[in-house]
């Protein structure tokens, strides 16, 4: 290397568990910046990295071909995983880093949908702590159908509301 240079260091280590990247920072702009002036020794030491994963059913049917996103705790999409043989997974995610997941199933009669709530902002959040199984369950969906009679009298144009037992 040539005194004055600059230089940056990305890694790719073999051990399982662990992800490559740049050395101090996220991406080749925000890495650390080396300028040689001596012989100089760069320590690396790497964080563990885990892997979020779980089964995706609907119905009780594995959802093969159907996709789960990942977003961070801001927002931000991350990835997406197709899921196969019933399962999602996503991997090399930091110890700390938070994440929500929205599902998009297969099956006819279930949508899409944030895991544990109805918006990112009431979705579960995930934490990784180490790896994560973290299974997406939709249960099967039924339909209430019938007739509406009035002295055996089709009501055309009448109303039915249904409420959930809590009102």
């Amino acid at each position: 290397l040539v005194s004055g240079g600059t230089y940056k260091l990305y890694y790719s280590p073999i051990s399982a568990g662990f992800g490559p990247g740049w050395v101090g920072g996220t991406s080749f702009a925000t890495a650390s910046l080396i300028t040689m002036s001596s012989n100089q020794n760069v320590p690396i030491t790497l964080a563990a990295v885990y892997t979020l994963q779980g089964a995706f059913t609907a119905g009780g049917v594995n959802q093969d071909g159907g996709t789960v996103y990942l977003f961070d705790g801001s927002g931000n999409y991350i990835s997406s995983s197709s899921v196969v043989s019933g399962a999602y997974t996503f991997s090399y995610l930091p110890v700390g880093s938070t994440y929500k997941l929205y599902y998009s199933p297969i099956s006819a009669g279930f949508g899409p949908g944030w895991l544990g709530g109805t918006s990112f902002a009431t979705a579960s959040t995930i934490t990784i702590s180490g790896n994560i199984n973290q299974p997406i369950t939709l249960a099967a969906l039924y339909s209430l159908s019938g007739t509406f009679l009035a002295n055996l009298h089709p009501q055309i144009g009448g109303y039915v509301y249904l409420f959930d037992a809590s009102g």
